[in-house]
């Protein structure tokens, strides 16, 4: 009556392995997104018992100009950081990979020049907030180097002026990990046959055409990896905002991530579970679309 069930147990053994990673998967990543969820239904200060709310967080959220004005930094943010990195990081790239010259760009001390490039890494990012702090305030060096050159105009006041700190701090994000995209561009880039080099320099092709028609097609799959680490990072950015200005001047520089924890010092912790949950839909439908878009162009 009941055809035999036939067992692969290679197949059984590929699960069986895959079993533990998938459990710490579960419990590190989806059960905490699934309870922030369900908090974010409910109305909690912390302490004392839940109150169910559905989803007036959400609604109270939406009703607030200060989540708009966060989600509008946040996004001018990652509109600027990302091009500005990932352009730097391609072009330092494209000159570590020596590949438009017979002769290498960088001859001796090759791999101290590759390296160099991850020294803003190395300090945590509390450290190089502090430190970036210190630097552009209104008496700090930099203002102290431009009036010891009769430049006046460049004095500002760049964490104090409400125009001028969200910019700032989208600068030293810059600063602090465009190396580590260096890295990811330049083992791209390396992998690139020298036979497409060859062939252009035969057809007569110049330093830009190569670059065109070659070095950026072939990095494709590393801007793919730039673009979703970019999405997830500077849409959850925090630490430089919260250390350089604590959001401010006013609102001028606060992101989403961190009236989030704003809001938990607050002890609305259902509206900070919904601010959350706001913010992962947008980042997981923006990975999800550029995706989508760039499995679809590949296979174009």
């Amino acid at each position: 009556m009941f055809g035999k069930i036939k067992i692969d147990k290679k197949q059984i053994g590929v699960y069986f392995f895959l079993l533990p990673a998938l459990l710490l998967y579960f419990v590190f990543v989806l059960y905490p997104i699934l309870f922030n969820f369900g908090y974010s239904l409910f109305h909690w200060l912390g302490a004392g018992p839940l109150e169910f709310v559905g989803f007036a967080n959400y609604i109270e959220i939406f009703k607030s100009g200060i989540f708009y004005n966060a989600l509008k930094n946040t996004i001018v943010f990652f509109t600027t950081v990302f091009p500005i990195r990932t352009f730097l990081a391609f072009i330092l790239a494209v000159f570590l990979s020596q590949k438009f010259r017979q002769k290498p760009m960088i001859t001796k001390g090759n791999a101290f020049f590759r390296s160099i490039f991850l020294i803003p890494l190395l300090p945590s990012l509390v450290v190089s907030g502090y430190t970036w702090s210190f630097i552009l305030r209104h008496d700090g060096p930099l203002n102290v180097i431009f009036n010891s050159l009769n430049i006046k105009f460049m004095e500002q006041s760049w964490i104090g002026n409400p125009k001028l700190a969200l910019f700032s701090i989208a600068m030293v994000q810059v600063w602090n990990d465009f190396g580590y995209f260096v890295l990811i561009f330049y083992a791209n880039l390396i992998n690139i046959p020298e036979d497409l080099y060859e062939a252009a320099d035969i057809d007569g092709a110049n330093f830009i055409k190569k670059i065109w028609h070659i070095s950026i097609p072939a990095c494709r799959p590393s801007l793919i990896i730039v673009t979703i680490i970019s999405f997830v990072g500077l849409f959850h950015t925090f630490d430089l905002p919260y250390i350089m200005t604590k959001g401010g001047p006013g609102h001028a520089s606060e992101t989403v991530a961190l009236l989030l924890v704003k809001q938990l010092g607050y002890y609305k912790f259902g509206q900070a579970s919904a601010m959350s949950s706001i913010l992962s839909i947008i980042v997981l439908l923006c990975s999800f679309l550029y995706l989508s878009r760039a499995i679809r162009s590949e296979v174009k």
